[in-house]
């Protein structure tokens, strides 16, 4: 997915809090910035970094995932392709 992510990876929260974008990644590829909070993947509702990466881990390599993230005050709803590296890396 290219994205870094900072916290506890059991902590609950509204949605998830994207620390890092790597460039040319996927979450770059389709506009995601620091700061954005990822809600959902494909109607999963997500509350912590460990259900993240295991809704990630559920696709292969190169599966499209329809992703719900709020950018500011609004919620956007986009598609991405999951990459062949780690979907997502913690701090």
């Amino acid at each position: 997915m290219g994205i870094s992510l900072t916290g506890k990876p059991t902590v609950r929260h509204d949605g998830i809090a994207i620390s890092a974008v790597r460039p040319k990644g996927p979450a770059d590829d389709i506009d995601l910035k620091p700061g954005d909070v990822i809600l959902a993947i494909d109607d999963h509702y997500l509350y912590t970094i460990n259900e993240l990466r295991a809704e990630l881990l559920r696709h292969k390599p190169g599966v499209r995932v329809r992703i719900h993230y709020r950018h500011y005050l609004f919620i956007n709803e986009n598609y991405l392709t999951i990459g062949s590296q780690d979907p997502v890396s913690s701090r």
